[in-house]
């Protein structure tokens, strides 16, 4: 009848399947049963996601990644949630609608955060979203460790105005910007 030593027993029995006889559905199923007696129990959140990730089983990560990050009152915790959703979408689920929407929500809480801004450039230039990809590039050259970095990256906005936009106007905008920060770039 006590909570605890229930959750206790089912750990152990978790860590036999698992570790001694390699059954991961009885693993699994175990791990689910104390997320039954106790919801928001983070350390068999964090076991089931493990072997959720062994199994592949990459829709029921998601789902316990968005439920940790529920509980989570540290930024960066659910800022790396997010990004791990959104590498899943990306990488394992090839969702790449999907994937946009997640690194979108990822830069959402984090606005300078440099792994979203360059994933979402390279998702942008995929689905050929131009106008997005330079608000990516700029994002990103706000950045950048250096003014060279930057000159570069308002380069490629410069490039795409002109070539995909068709806008010189702004091409010689982001042209004059090169030149501003990097006087000697070709």
């Amino acid at each position: 009848s006590d909570r605890d030593q229930q959750v206790s027993t089912l750990t152990k029995i978790a860590g036999l399947y698992e570790d001694r006889l390699s059954d991961m559905p009885r693993a699994i199923t175990t791990w689910k049963r104390i997320l039954e007696l106790q919801p928001e129990h983070l350390p068999t959140m964090r076991n089931l996601a493990r072997l959720y990730e062994r199994t592949q089983a990459w829709r029921e990560i998601l789902a316990l990644n968005d439920a940790e990050a529920q509980l989570s009152n540290d930024t960066n915790a659910v800022v790396s949630l997010a990004h791990r959703n959104a590498e899943i979408l990306e990488d394992q689920l090839k969702d790449r609608p999907a994937a946009i929407t997640a690194w979108e929500r990822v830069l959402k809480l984090s606005p300078n955060y440099l792994p979203a801004l360059r994933a979402l450039g390279r998702l942008y230039l995929q689905d050929q979203r131009w106008s997005s990809l330079i608000d990516m590039y700029r994002a990103e050259s706000e950045l950048a460790s250096s003014t060279d970095q930057a000159a570069s990256l308002i380069m490629k906005i410069g490039e795409l105005a002109e070539s995909r936009l068709n806008d010189g106007p702004r091409a010689i905008s982001a042209y004059r910007e090169v030149l501003t920060l990097a006087p000697a770039h070709t």
